[in-house]
């Protein structure tokens, strides 16, 4: 339970959004001040409850100037109910907000430099969020389309671990041999841990199909409590080995977060 104060006398309206902050912002933009422990322990997707009541959805963690100018890393919520405040600035409204996951949170980075320019659409993308979905309860998904850029794939997966706090990224694209293929490179200066595993699953089960799968050198593994696994580009490719390593995916999540429950499977 985090003991927060909204210093406006607005009242809440369903589908706005506001920000979550560690420092009181000005009064002109609509702010619950909160302790630094939540703005850092919220994960994207994350429900945030007052009294029973489902209050906020966590949309994004930012950058953001206070009144000070100095940026400091804030929540962006959408507000889910109306919500009547009966107080001055001068008295602020208390809110006691506790944190509710309700399943889990899914990125999908698509690497294509004809899909980022809009030459390309993407298919591989939609494709895992409904394989996924078909296995394991979201209560968030969104998908990213960038360019066989090697910074930005590192920095957005940082940001997705380490800030938004996702439970799962998946890549598809740039897994093979070609000048552009950067994603394994990448994926090796941002994990904490591989869970090679995950990869040779995944190879042989692309090897029974085609023998073109010997050069596939897709990764898998933690940054943070994330799990990140690089999948191949194409529908096809995508389907086959997905489908092999989804009924571990669950398990990987919920141990990487700290679930002390025995591994043994009966």
């Amino acid at each position: 339970m985090y003991d927060c104060y909204c210093y406006t006398t607005n009242n809440l309206i369903k589908g706005h959004s506001l920000y979550l902050t560690a420092v009181p912002y000005s009064e002109d933009i609509l702010s619950v001040n909160c302790p630094l422990e939540l703005i850092n322990k919220t994960s994207i997707g994350d429900i945030l409850v007052f009294q029973d009541i489902p209050l906020f959805r966590v949309l994004a963690k930012i950058w953001h100037n206070a009144s000070d100018n100095i940026s400091r890393l804030v929540v962006l919520v959408e507000i889910l109910v109306d919500f009547q405040f009966n107080s001055q600035v001068e008295s602020p409204t208390s809110l006691t907000l506790s944190i509710q996951k309700n399943g889990y949170s899914l990125a999908v980075v698509t690497l294509s430099d004809k899909g980022a320019k809009g030459e390309r659409e993407d298919t591989s993308g939609p494709l895992i969020e409904k394989l996924v979905q078909d296995k394991l309860p979201l209560r968030h998904s969104k998908g990213y389309i960038l360019s066989d850029e090697s910074e930005l794939l590192r920095v957005l997966l940082s940001d997705l671990a380490l800030i938004q706090r996702y439970d799962l990224i998946i890549t598809t694209g740039g897994t093979g041999v070609g000048p552009r293929d950067i994603t394994p490179e990448t994926m090796s200066k941002v994990l904490d841990c591989e869970l090679p595993g995950f990869s040779v699953s995944m190879l042989v089960a692309s090897l029974s199909k085609t023998p073109h799968a010997a050069i596939s050198r897709a990764k898998a593994g933690l940054i943070g409590k994330s799990l990140v696994i690089n999948l191949p580009g194409s529908p096809k490719a995508v389907e086959e080995t997905l489908s092999v390593v989804l009924p571990a995916i669950k398990h990987t999540i919920d141990k990487a977060q700290g679930d002390p429950a025995d591994c043994a499977v009966k």
